[in-house]
């Protein structure tokens, strides 16, 4: 299993997050999770859009306003998913 640095995931996670909702006056955030005083995660917000992070299972959960879960990827699949697209206009 590769490891993802938190920057780079951070970073696709927001831009994840702009695709579903591409307002300009939306407020960003993230919380770093703690389970039992241990490190486990991430809580990233966009507008009314969250995603979660989990460490150990190496998934982000993408949820919409209401908090339903809308995708839930590896890391990997959230870093394909966000190369594709600039793959297409390249070609």
């Amino acid at each position: 299993m590769q490891e993802f640095h938190p920057h780079a995931v951070r970073e696709q996670v927001f831009s994840l997050l702009a695709t579903l909702n591409p307002k300009p006056d939306r407020f960003q955030s993230e919380t770093i999770l703690f389970h039992e005083n241990k490190y486990c995660g991430h809580r990233f917000a966009l507008g009314e859009f969250r995603a979660v992070w989990l460490l150990k299972e190496n998934r982000v959960i993408i949820f919409n306003g209401t908090g339903r879960p809308l995708r839930n990827l590896t890391v990997e699949q959230l870093f394909q998913a966000q190369q594709q697209p600039a793959e297409r206009k390249a070609a």
